[in-house]
């Protein structure tokens, strides 16, 4: 079917969807344990956000680095992730760094978008939520009239090309915490 995403960039008017792919979208409810969980929303708590210096987001959204004990226990996610990703598309997946966990304040959202268009090395996507108790902030597929209402300990998992464009609805109430992680694979 024709490419029916409202992302825009050159090629985008020849893509053509298969409906069939929206089976490598995928959800893992309770990714991160409620104990690990407890400690990291105690850090988003407690820690000073910053605007992201890269201005790359339609919103000036804010930023958080991950200090060393942080970064410890996300290290363990990413390991699960890159296997789980590996295991799923059958491929080898070369270690990504943790990017840092971002603070989406009401009214602000991200517009649709494909990862690997935005970056042609990026060729799967993560998304892990650290929080639910706000509204709107849906990730959403339009290609194929799907949305995901994120959970806290959640992640999604997707490949990042055009026929995977994306985008998250406005935060209406309350604040959306998230970290989205890009994967390069070595060898399909």
């Amino acid at each position: 079917m024709k490419n029916k995403s409202g992302y825009i960039y050159e090629g985008s008017e020849d893509l053509e969807i298969d409906p069939d792919d929206v089976k490598n979208i995928h959800v893992i409810e309770n990714f991160i344990s409620s104990e690990d969980l407890i400690t990291l929303n105690n850090y988003i708590e407690n820690s000073q956000f910053v605007l992201d210096e890269y201005g790359v987001h339609e919103f000036p959204l804010e930023s958080l680095m991950f200090d060393k004990e942080m970064y410890m226990i996300m290290a363990k996610y990413r390991e699960q992730a890159m296997l789980i990703l590996g295991e799923t598309f059958d491929c080898t997946v070369a270690m990504s760094e943790i990017a840092s966990l971002i603070k989406y304040a009401t009214g602000t959202n991200l517009n649709e978008h494909a990862d690997k268009i935005c970056e042609s090395w990026r060729d799967l996507s993560t998304s892990i939520y650290y929080n639910d108790g706000y509204k709107g902030g849906e990730l959403f597929f339009s290609q194929y009239d799907l949305s995901f209402e994120p959970k806290a300990g959640m992640m999604i998992y997707f490949p990042a090309g055009g026929n995977y464009a994306h985008g998250v609805n406005p935060i209406t109430e309350g604040t959306r915490y998230a970290t989205t992680t890009f994967w390069k694979v070595e060898k399909w």
